[in-house]
Protein backbone atom coordinates (compact mmCIF):
# COMPACT_ATOMS: atom_id res chain seq x y z
CA UNK A 1 0.00 0.00 0.00
CA UNK A 2 0.98 3.41 -0.05
CA UNK A 3 2.43 3.08 3.45
CA UNK A 4 5.03 1.07 2.52
CA UNK A 5 5.71 3.28 -0.16
CA UNK A 6 9.41 4.43 1.37
CA UNK A 7 10.03 0.99 2.37
CA UNK A 8 9.64 -0.32 -0.83
CA UNK A 9 11.52 2.17 -2.74
CA UNK A 10 14.48 1.61 -0.57
CA UNK A 11 14.63 -2.21 0.11
CA UNK A 12 17.01 -2.90 -2.63
CA UNK A 13 20.08 -0.11 -0.91
CA UNK A 14 19.09 -0.96 2.15
CA UNK A 15 19.72 -4.99 2.05
CA UNK A 16 22.65 -3.89 -0.43
CA UNK A 17 24.15 -1.47 2.06
CA UNK A 18 24.50 -4.21 4.99
CA UNK A 19 26.04 -7.05 3.22
CA UNK A 20 25.04 -10.79 1.83
CA UNK A 21 23.89 -13.48 4.03
CA UNK A 22 26.43 -14.05 6.40
CA UNK A 23 28.96 -11.46 4.93
CA UNK A 24 29.39 -7.77 6.07
CA UNK A 25 30.37 -5.67 3.12
CA UNK A 26 34.21 -5.11 4.28
CA UNK A 27 34.16 -9.61 4.29
CA UNK A 28 32.38 -9.20 0.65
CA UNK A 29 35.29 -6.60 -0.86
CA UNK A 30 37.64 -9.31 0.75
CA UNK A 31 36.44 -12.26 -0.92
CA UNK A 32 36.24 -10.03 -4.12
CA UNK A 33 39.50 -9.20 -4.48
CA UNK A 34 41.14 -9.65 -7.69
CA UNK A 35 37.98 -10.55 -9.07
CA UNK A 36 35.49 -9.00 -11.76
CA UNK A 37 32.04 -10.16 -10.58
CA UNK A 38 29.16 -8.07 -8.94
CA UNK A 39 25.07 -8.92 -8.73
CA UNK A 40 22.46 -6.45 -7.71
CA UNK A 41 18.87 -7.49 -7.31
CA UNK A 42 15.94 -4.88 -7.49
CA UNK A 43 11.99 -4.06 -7.12
CA UNK A 44 11.23 -1.82 -9.82
CA UNK A 45 7.66 -0.29 -10.31
CA UNK A 46 6.10 -3.36 -12.52
CA UNK A 47 9.34 -5.71 -12.89
CA UNK A 48 11.79 -7.52 -10.45
CA UNK A 49 15.51 -7.67 -11.86
CA UNK A 50 18.24 -10.14 -11.20
CA UNK A 51 21.47 -7.81 -12.73
CA UNK A 52 24.83 -9.38 -13.24
CA UNK A 53 28.25 -8.70 -14.72
CA UNK A 54 31.42 -10.78 -14.62
CA UNK A 55 34.80 -10.97 -16.47
CA UNK A 56 34.86 -13.97 -19.04
CA UNK A 57 36.76 -16.20 -15.99
CA UNK A 58 34.46 -15.33 -13.41
CA UNK A 59 31.18 -16.38 -14.17
CA UNK A 60 31.26 -19.12 -11.73
CA UNK A 61 31.94 -16.22 -9.08
CA UNK A 62 28.92 -14.16 -10.53
CA UNK A 63 26.37 -16.92 -10.29
CA UNK A 64 27.36 -17.74 -6.78
CA UNK A 65 26.82 -14.37 -5.68
CA UNK A 66 22.84 -14.78 -7.82
CA UNK A 67 23.09 -17.58 -5.16
CA UNK A 68 23.33 -15.59 -2.16
CA UNK A 69 20.93 -13.33 -2.63
CA UNK A 70 18.67 -15.53 -2.84
CA UNK A 71 19.54 -17.03 0.98
CA UNK A 72 18.44 -14.35 3.05
CA UNK A 73 19.04 -11.03 4.50
CA UNK A 74 21.85 -9.93 6.54
CA UNK A 75 20.85 -7.32 9.41
CA UNK A 76 22.56 -5.06 10.79
CA UNK A 77 21.11 -1.99 12.36
CA UNK A 78 24.21 0.12 12.76
CA UNK A 79 25.05 0.00 8.82
CA UNK A 80 21.34 0.76 8.37
CA UNK A 81 21.64 3.87 10.84
CA UNK A 82 24.46 4.93 8.43
CA UNK A 83 22.81 4.31 5.19
CA UNK A 84 19.76 6.43 6.07
CA UNK A 85 22.07 8.96 7.57
CA UNK A 86 24.00 9.52 4.72
CA UNK A 87 20.69 9.42 2.29
CA UNK A 88 19.18 11.92 4.69
CA UNK A 89 22.82 14.53 4.11
CA UNK A 90 22.35 14.31 0.71
CA UNK A 91 18.79 14.96 0.84
CA UNK A 92 19.84 17.73 2.34
CA UNK A 93 22.26 19.21 0.27
CA UNK A 94 20.12 18.26 -3.05
CA UNK A 95 16.97 20.71 -1.89
CA UNK A 96 19.00 23.66 -2.03
CA UNK A 97 19.50 23.20 -5.56
CA UNK A 98 17.40 24.72 -8.16
CA UNK A 99 17.27 21.48 -10.36
CA UNK A 100 16.07 19.19 -7.15
CA UNK A 101 12.80 21.58 -6.96
CA UNK A 102 12.05 22.03 -11.22
CA UNK A 103 12.24 18.11 -11.05
CA UNK A 104 9.65 17.88 -8.43
CA UNK A 105 7.66 20.51 -10.18
CA UNK A 106 7.51 18.84 -13.08
CA UNK A 107 6.51 15.31 -11.60
CA UNK A 108 4.36 16.76 -9.42
CA UNK A 109 2.58 19.02 -12.53
CA UNK A 110 2.70 15.72 -14.97
CA UNK A 111 1.17 13.24 -12.34
CA UNK A 112 -1.38 15.54 -9.91
CA UNK A 113 0.53 15.09 -6.77
CA UNK A 114 0.03 11.73 -6.83
CA UNK A 115 1.56 9.89 -4.14
CA UNK A 116 3.73 7.00 -6.36
CA UNK A 117 4.97 9.70 -8.75
CA UNK A 118 9.29 9.98 -8.49
CA UNK A 119 10.31 13.20 -6.41
CA UNK A 120 12.91 14.23 -3.99
CA UNK A 121 12.56 12.96 -0.41
CA UNK A 122 13.02 15.10 2.49
CA UNK A 123 15.85 14.67 4.48
CA UNK A 124 13.43 14.08 7.94
CA UNK A 125 11.07 11.66 5.74
CA UNK A 126 14.18 9.09 5.80
CA UNK A 127 13.65 8.82 9.48
CA UNK A 128 10.00 6.91 8.54
CA UNK A 129 11.61 4.22 6.93
CA UNK A 130 11.67 0.79 8.96
CA UNK A 131 14.15 -1.69 8.59
CA UNK A 132 12.37 -4.24 9.36
CA UNK A 133 9.87 -3.52 7.25
CA UNK A 134 12.03 -2.90 4.22
CA UNK A 135 13.44 -6.33 4.56
CA UNK A 136 10.79 -8.33 5.08
CA UNK A 137 9.22 -6.57 1.42
CA UNK A 138 12.25 -7.80 0.28
CA UNK A 139 12.13 -11.10 0.70
CA UNK A 140 8.72 -11.08 -0.06
CA UNK A 141 10.11 -11.45 -3.40
CA UNK A 142 13.55 -12.60 -3.40
CA UNK A 143 13.13 -15.48 -1.20
CA UNK A 144 11.77 -17.46 -4.36
CA UNK A 145 13.17 -17.37 -8.06
CA UNK A 146 9.84 -18.68 -9.11
CA UNK A 147 8.66 -17.11 -12.44
CA UNK A 148 12.55 -15.23 -13.12
CA UNK A 149 13.30 -15.88 -16.27
CA UNK A 150 17.76 -15.22 -16.79
CA UNK A 151 19.10 -14.14 -20.07
CA UNK A 152 23.24 -14.69 -20.34
CA UNK A 153 24.73 -12.75 -22.95
CA UNK A 154 28.56 -12.99 -23.59
CA UNK A 155 31.72 -14.77 -24.34
CA UNK A 156 31.56 -18.12 -22.82
CA UNK A 157 31.02 -21.59 -24.23
CA UNK A 158 27.55 -23.00 -23.36
CA UNK A 159 28.62 -26.52 -22.76
CA UNK A 160 30.79 -25.38 -20.24
CA UNK A 161 28.64 -23.20 -18.56
CA UNK A 162 25.22 -25.32 -18.57
CA UNK A 163 26.95 -27.54 -14.99
CA UNK A 164 27.29 -24.34 -13.69
CA UNK A 165 24.28 -22.98 -14.74
CA UNK A 166 22.75 -26.33 -13.03
CA UNK A 167 24.52 -26.10 -9.91
CA UNK A 168 23.74 -22.44 -8.82
CA UNK A 169 20.42 -21.14 -10.73
CA UNK A 170 18.86 -25.03 -11.06
CA UNK A 171 19.24 -24.98 -7.10
CA UNK A 172 17.43 -21.42 -6.43
CA UNK A 173 14.47 -21.64 -3.98
CA UNK A 174 10.95 -21.97 -6.23
CA UNK A 175 8.43 -21.57 -3.52
CA UNK A 176 4.99 -20.38 -4.25
CA UNK A 177 4.64 -16.77 -5.21
CA UNK A 178 2.31 -14.03 -6.88
CA UNK A 179 4.36 -12.40 -9.32
CA UNK A 180 1.90 -10.71 -11.27
CA UNK A 181 2.43 -5.94 -11.52
CA UNK A 182 -0.20 -3.62 -10.21
CA UNK A 183 -1.32 -1.06 -11.48
CA UNK A 184 -1.53 1.88 -8.96
CA UNK A 185 -3.08 3.85 -11.00
CA UNK A 186 -0.48 6.27 -12.29
CA UNK A 187 -1.84 8.52 -14.66
CA UNK A 188 -0.60 11.68 -16.41
CA UNK A 189 -2.66 15.19 -16.54
CA UNK A 190 -4.95 15.74 -19.17
CA UNK A 191 -5.11 19.14 -21.42
CA UNK A 192 -2.38 21.83 -21.37
CA UNK A 193 -1.00 22.54 -17.63
CA UNK A 194 1.49 25.36 -17.13
CA UNK A 195 3.78 26.21 -14.53
CA UNK A 196 6.60 28.33 -13.00
CA UNK A 197 9.62 27.27 -10.57
CA UNK A 198 11.54 30.03 -9.16
CA UNK A 199 14.30 28.91 -7.76
CA UNK A 200 18.59 29.38 -7.85
CA UNK A 201 19.70 32.98 -8.33
CA UNK A 202 21.79 32.24 -11.57
CA UNK A 203 20.21 33.70 -14.77
CA UNK A 204 19.36 30.74 -15.81
CA UNK A 205 16.18 29.22 -17.46
CA UNK A 206 14.98 25.87 -17.89
CA UNK A 207 11.82 24.36 -19.97
CA UNK A 208 10.32 21.26 -19.66
CA UNK A 209 7.42 19.85 -21.76
CA UNK A 210 5.96 16.83 -21.20
CA UNK A 211 3.46 15.18 -24.09
CA UNK A 212 1.95 11.98 -22.83
CA UNK A 213 -0.97 10.10 -23.99
CA UNK A 214 -2.38 6.37 -24.54
CA UNK A 215 -0.72 4.69 -27.46
CA UNK A 216 -0.82 1.05 -29.18
CA UNK A 217 3.06 -0.34 -28.56
CA UNK A 218 4.45 -2.24 -31.30
CA UNK A 219 8.17 -2.19 -32.25
CA UNK A 220 7.18 -0.66 -35.47
CA UNK A 221 5.69 1.83 -33.40
CA UNK A 222 8.45 2.19 -31.18
CA UNK A 223 10.95 2.54 -34.46
CA UNK A 224 9.01 5.58 -35.88
CA UNK A 225 8.56 7.82 -32.41
CA UNK A 226 12.36 6.86 -31.73
CA UNK A 227 13.11 8.55 -35.57
CA UNK A 228 10.66 11.10 -35.02
CA UNK A 229 12.80 12.00 -31.36
CA UNK A 230 16.21 12.36 -33.69
CA UNK A 231 14.45 14.03 -36.42
CA UNK A 232 13.02 16.55 -33.54
CA UNK A 233 17.02 16.66 -31.46
CA UNK A 234 18.39 17.33 -35.43
CA UNK A 235 15.97 20.82 -35.52
CA UNK A 236 16.23 21.94 -32.37
CA UNK A 237 20.06 21.71 -32.52
CA UNK A 238 20.16 23.36 -36.15
CA UNK A 239 17.28 26.04 -35.55
CA UNK A 240 17.65 26.94 -31.69
CA UNK A 241 21.32 26.52 -31.14
CA UNK A 242 23.01 27.30 -34.29
CA UNK A 243 20.82 29.85 -36.01
CA UNK A 244 18.89 31.26 -33.49
CA UNK A 245 21.81 30.96 -30.74
CA UNK A 246 18.55 30.59 -27.86
CA UNK A 247 19.29 27.13 -26.56
CA UNK A 248 22.93 25.73 -25.08
CA UNK A 249 21.86 22.45 -24.77
CA UNK A 250 19.08 20.22 -24.34
CA UNK A 251 16.92 17.93 -26.47
CA UNK A 252 13.91 15.36 -26.62
CA UNK A 253 13.90 12.18 -25.59
CA UNK A 254 10.60 9.47 -25.08
CA UNK A 255 9.14 6.02 -24.38
CA UNK A 256 6.52 4.04 -26.03
CA UNK A 257 5.08 1.56 -23.30
CA UNK A 258 2.69 -1.11 -22.80
CA UNK A 259 3.22 -2.16 -18.77
CA UNK A 260 0.75 -0.95 -17.05
CA UNK A 261 -1.29 0.60 -20.10
CA UNK A 262 -0.42 1.42 -23.74
CA UNK A 263 0.76 4.87 -23.33
CA UNK A 264 3.92 7.23 -24.81
CA UNK A 265 5.92 9.90 -22.73
CA UNK A 266 7.89 12.52 -24.75
CA UNK A 267 10.26 14.78 -22.73
CA UNK A 268 11.23 18.00 -24.27
CA UNK A 269 14.08 19.91 -22.15
CA UNK A 270 15.90 23.35 -23.12
CA UNK A 271 18.01 25.71 -21.00
CA UNK A 272 18.21 28.79 -22.08
CA UNK A 273 18.48 32.48 -20.36
CA UNK A 274 15.40 33.87 -18.94
CA UNK A 275 14.87 37.16 -21.34
CA UNK A 276 14.35 34.01 -24.26
CA UNK A 277 12.01 31.34 -22.27
CA UNK A 278 8.99 32.62 -24.76
CA UNK A 279 11.00 32.45 -27.88
CA UNK A 280 12.21 29.33 -27.18
CA UNK A 281 8.95 27.51 -26.19
CA UNK A 282 7.40 29.53 -29.88
CA UNK A 283 10.29 28.48 -31.95
CA UNK A 284 10.20 24.84 -30.27
CA UNK A 285 6.16 24.79 -31.25
CA UNK A 286 6.71 25.91 -34.70
CA UNK A 287 9.65 23.48 -35.70
CA UNK A 288 7.09 20.75 -34.11
CA UNK A 289 4.25 22.44 -36.40
CA UNK A 290 6.17 22.25 -39.56
CA UNK A 291 7.21 18.44 -39.04
CA UNK A 292 3.07 17.77 -38.50
CA UNK A 293 2.31 19.37 -41.93
CA UNK A 294 5.37 19.11 -44.00
CA UNK A 295 7.41 15.77 -42.30
CA UNK A 296 11.45 15.95 -42.04
CA UNK A 297 13.23 17.41 -44.63
CA UNK A 298 15.21 14.57 -47.14
CA UNK A 299 18.58 15.65 -45.03
CA UNK A 300 17.10 15.26 -41.77
CA UNK A 301 15.83 11.72 -42.36
CA UNK A 302 18.65 10.49 -43.68
CA UNK A 303 21.48 11.38 -40.80
CA UNK A 304 19.09 9.70 -38.82
CA UNK A 305 19.03 6.83 -40.83
CA UNK A 306 22.53 6.29 -41.67
CA UNK A 307 23.49 7.48 -37.59
CA UNK A 308 21.13 4.44 -36.37
CA UNK A 309 22.48 2.03 -38.91
CA UNK A 310 26.13 2.66 -38.05
CA UNK A 311 25.33 2.71 -34.20
CA UNK A 312 23.47 -0.50 -34.45
CA UNK A 313 26.64 -2.02 -36.49
CA UNK A 314 28.47 -1.22 -34.13
CA UNK A 315 26.05 -1.60 -30.77
CA UNK A 316 25.54 -5.76 -32.25
CA UNK A 317 29.04 -5.94 -30.69
CA UNK A 318 27.90 -5.48 -27.55
CA UNK A 319 26.70 -7.32 -24.51
CA UNK A 320 24.37 -4.61 -23.16
CA UNK A 321 22.63 -3.80 -26.41
CA UNK A 322 21.55 -7.86 -27.02
CA UNK A 323 21.07 -8.06 -23.59
CA UNK A 324 18.60 -4.85 -23.52
CA UNK A 325 16.40 -5.95 -26.78
CA UNK A 326 16.13 -9.46 -25.30
CA UNK A 327 14.87 -8.50 -22.04
CA UNK A 328 12.57 -5.73 -23.97
CA UNK A 329 11.11 -8.81 -25.99
CA UNK A 330 10.51 -11.03 -22.84
CA UNK A 331 8.44 -8.47 -20.82
CA UNK A 332 7.00 -6.68 -24.00
CA UNK A 333 6.18 -10.04 -25.90
CA UNK A 334 7.87 -9.92 -28.88
CA UNK A 335 9.86 -11.85 -31.30
CA UNK A 336 13.57 -11.83 -29.77
CA UNK A 337 14.61 -12.36 -33.12
CA UNK A 338 13.70 -8.86 -34.57
CA UNK A 339 17.41 -7.34 -33.75
CA UNK A 340 18.66 -9.23 -37.55
CA UNK A 341 15.66 -6.77 -38.78
CA UNK A 342 16.20 -3.70 -37.46
CA UNK A 343 18.75 -2.32 -40.81
CA UNK A 344 15.74 -3.23 -43.18
CA UNK A 345 12.99 -1.41 -40.81
CA UNK A 346 15.30 1.57 -40.46
CA UNK A 347 15.78 1.66 -44.51
CA UNK A 348 11.88 1.33 -45.03
CA UNK A 349 11.11 4.41 -42.89
CA UNK A 350 9.69 7.65 -44.81
CA UNK A 351 8.95 11.06 -44.31
CA UNK A 352 5.13 10.37 -44.30
CA UNK A 353 5.79 7.95 -41.49
CA UNK A 354 7.52 10.73 -39.26
CA UNK A 355 4.98 13.16 -40.18
CA UNK A 356 2.36 10.88 -39.11
CA UNK A 357 4.35 10.28 -35.53
CA UNK A 358 4.55 13.70 -35.39
CA UNK A 359 0.76 14.53 -35.34
CA UNK A 360 0.35 11.82 -33.30
CA UNK A 361 3.03 12.47 -30.64
CA UNK A 362 2.56 15.72 -30.40
CA UNK A 363 -0.85 16.51 -29.25
CA UNK A 364 -0.93 20.25 -28.63
CA UNK A 365 -4.02 19.96 -26.70
CA UNK A 366 -2.89 17.44 -24.17
CA UNK A 367 0.96 18.54 -22.23
CA UNK A 368 2.50 19.78 -19.52
CA UNK A 369 5.07 22.78 -19.54
CA UNK A 370 7.17 23.82 -16.39
CA UNK A 371 9.99 26.80 -16.68
CA UNK A 372 12.08 26.74 -13.78
CA UNK A 373 13.37 30.95 -13.50
CA UNK A 374 15.54 32.58 -11.13
CA UNK A 375 13.92 34.07 -7.82
CA UNK A 376 15.53 37.03 -8.81
CA UNK A 377 14.55 37.58 -12.18
CA UNK A 378 11.23 39.65 -11.40
CA UNK A 379 12.52 42.18 -9.41
CA UNK A 380 15.67 42.79 -12.37
CA UNK A 381 12.57 42.45 -14.93
CA UNK A 382 10.83 45.08 -12.81
CA UNK A 383 14.07 47.56 -12.25
CA UNK A 384 14.66 47.23 -16.39
CA UNK A 385 10.96 48.42 -17.14
CA UNK A 386 11.22 51.21 -14.67
CA UNK A 387 14.51 52.62 -16.39
CA UNK A 388 13.19 52.49 -19.97
CA UNK A 389 10.12 54.51 -18.51
CA UNK A 390 12.03 56.47 -15.79
CA UNK A 391 11.87 60.48 -17.48
CA UNK A 392 15.42 61.64 -18.27
CA UNK A 393 16.55 64.48 -16.04
CA UNK A 394 17.10 68.33 -17.11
Amino acid sequence: GDKDILNARFANAIVASMGMKDFTPLDMRKILAGKAAQVNVGLANYTDVVVGASGATDIETMLQLTWLKFQGVRRDEALFRSYVGKQAEQARNQTAQPGAHFGDAVMAALYNNHPRAPRTLKAEEYERIDLDRSIEIFRQRFSSARELTFILVGSFDPAAIKPLLATYLGSLPTTELTVAYRDVGLRPATGVVKREVRSGSEPKSTISLTFTGPAEFSEAEQLRLSALLEVVNLRLIDVLREKMALIYGGGASGVLSKIPYGNYSIGVTLPTGPEHVDKVIAATFEEIKRLQAQGPEAADLEKVKTNWIQNHRRSLRENGYWLGHLQTALSEGLDPGAILLVEKQVQALSAEDIRTAARRYFNEQNYVQVVLNPETQAAETVAASASKTAPSGG
